[in-house]
């Protein structure tokens, strides 16, 4: 078990792919996407007990994309899962423009994954460690999302092919 952690833009995708696993996932209660962090936290701790693989928009859900967010990393630090990244390249696929650019494929387009090597964060991480994980989980997505846009043929997805 661990926790999936996604760039916002591939989660179509890569929701896809896992949709008959019974991932657990935070979804914002609020317009803002700042409130409620604890009380997820604490849905997501529950869920890792009861079996659930996690998954997590490291830059979501308004941004700045690209960037891990510390809700990752303080959700590894809580339940002791290791945190995979995940990555999605269309080959054919819609972009909706906005903060993330997000990808919609095309109807029986070829979509490529890559999972990074499991990160593992301690448990009870410092706040003042969480900058330098952030930045390793953002390497590692990045990683991931290069390999898929390269077997893709691209830019992770042309909106044009």
């Amino acid at each position: 078990m661990a926790i999936h952690a996604l760039w916002h833009a591939q989660l179509l995708p890569l929701a896809l792919r896992h949709r008959n696993e019974n991932v657990a996932v935070i979804v914002s209660r609020h317009r803002d996407g700042e409130r409620g962090g604890a009380a997820a936290l604490r849905e997501l701790a529950r869920a890792a007990s009861e079996g659930h693989p996690l998954s997590i928009t490291t830059d979501g859900p308004r941004g700045p994309a690209r960037q891990c967010k510390p809700g990752v990393i303080q959700a590894a630090s809580i339940t002791g899962l290791p945190i995979v990244p995940c990555a999605a390249a269309p080959v054919r696929t819609w972009i909706f423009r906005g903060w993330d650019d997000f990808l919609m494929p095309k109807p029986g387009t070829v979509v490529y994954i890559a999972y990074g090597q499991p990160i593992e964060i301690p448990p009870q991480v410092s706040r003042e460690a969480f900058p330098e994980w952030q930045r390793r989980v953002t390497r590692a997505l990045d990683e991931a999302t290069r390999a898929c846009t390269e077997a893709a043929g691209g830019t992770g997805g042309s909106a044009d092919r």
